[in-house]
């Protein structure tokens, strides 16, 4: 009974945890982030304060921890691209195939909810430190070079700009679907 009830109560941990989030992001573009109070994301989650704090750490997470996952999807979504695929091609693969995981609208609700949030914009990064180590070792290793590779490090990071330049337009209000601005950008790297 123990491991059949465990999948659900995971299940039921992340359904509450997608409630709140959902309703911050909503809260946060109508009203801005620092107008909204957690008892109101609570109340509109559906859940009491109690549970909220269980599954949220600070208001800040619940706009910063998608992006800390989606770090982390990245590096294993490049760890399993084929290998015979160049690191650039690869990672730049692994960022779109990562940004085509989200809806449309999950992204837009995201990116109205971050603009009501200004105070937290310099703290949005595509891909965090230790990921972007762990993105140049699997790059090195791809390449048969050393993991200290300054190609390795030069190739990961070109990509890498390439897409958080990109993802810069995207939120200062480029009409285009974020995951075609990453494309675009990324193959630029890519081809040249």
């Amino acid at each position: 009974m123990e491991t059949m009830s465990r999948p659900l109560r995971s299940r039921q941990r992340t359904r509450v945890r997608q409630d709140i989030q959902s309703a911050a992001w909503r809260l946060f573009g109508e009203a801005g982030y620092s107008s909204v109070t957690t008892k109101q994301i609570a109340d509109a989650a559906g859940v009491s304060e109690s549970t909220y704090f269980r599954h949220v750490a600070s208001k800040d997470d619940l706009l910063l921890y998608p992006l800390e996952a989606s770090s982390a999807a990245i590096v294993s979504t490049f760890a399993a691209q084929p290998t015979d695929v160049g690191v650039l091609r690869a990672l730049a693969d692994a960022i779109v195939e990562r940004t085509e995981a989200s809806s449309d609208a999950e992204l837009e609700l995201w990116r109205t909810a971050l603009a009501g949030a200004p105070e937290l914009r310099d703290r949005v990064t595509l891909i965090r430190d230790d990921d972007g180590r762990e993105l140049v070792q699997l790059a090195a290793e791809r390449m048969g070079v050393s993991g200290d590779s300054l190609e390795a490090g030069v190739r990961v990071h070109a990509v890498l700009a390439a897409a958080a330049y990109a993802y810069r337009r995207w939120f200062d209000g480029d009409s285009r679907e974020l995951k075609t601005l990453i494309r675009d950008a990324t193959d630029i790297v890519v081809s040249s």
